[in-house]
């Protein structure tokens, strides 16, 4: 079966919105670190799940870095793109931002990389579309993600 080549532009997500309400909140009165992660994951599945056109699966999160910490009522805006697809996974980039609620700069937060693959009914992995990067930013994303893959699998082998 021929799989489709797919453009990063045709599951790219940018500023989902999300507001930090007291019960998001851990003890040091910052956004949970683990609720920000749920937030990811969810964008980033939304993503795969796009690109794929199937039901995807978390396989792994690469890469995480809390840069900056989100407070009570903050607006959080998480964007994420494919990076990379191969023969049935596939890598989204998120970035997450917040704002205050009163508007104002727009910071990072955080950055993550997270792996999915693509399932059909039966829980079996499945072919995704090619990703054609197109600007250089993307090119450069998609090159990175296959240095990230390479260091995934060799660290797979030690483990």
């Amino acid at each position: 079966m021929q799989v489709k080549k797919k453009l990063v532009s045709e599951s790219a997500l940018e500023n989902q919105v999300y507001q930090v309400f007291p019960g998001d909140l851990n003890p040091n009165n910052t956004l949970f670190g683990g609720h920000v992660m749920a937030l990811m994951d969810s964008v980033a599945y939304t993503i795969a799940t796009m690109h794929s056109g199937n039901v995807c699966v978390t396989a792994c999160v690469d890469h995480i870095n809390f840069i900056k910490p989100a407070r009570l009522g903050d607006k959080i805006l998480i964007s994420g793109s494919v990076n990379r697809s191969w023969k049935t996974s596939l890598e989204v980039g998120i970035k997450v931002c917040k704002q205050n609620i009163k508007g104002g700069e727009i910071e990072q937060i955080l950055k993550a990389y997270l792996v999915f693959v693509a399932i059909d009914q039966d829980g079996m992995p499945v072919e995704v579309p090619e990703l054609v990067s197109q600007s250089e930013e993307e090119h450069k994303r998609f090159m990175s993600a296959e240095l990230r893959r390479e260091k995934r699998n060799s660290r797979r082998k030690r483990d």
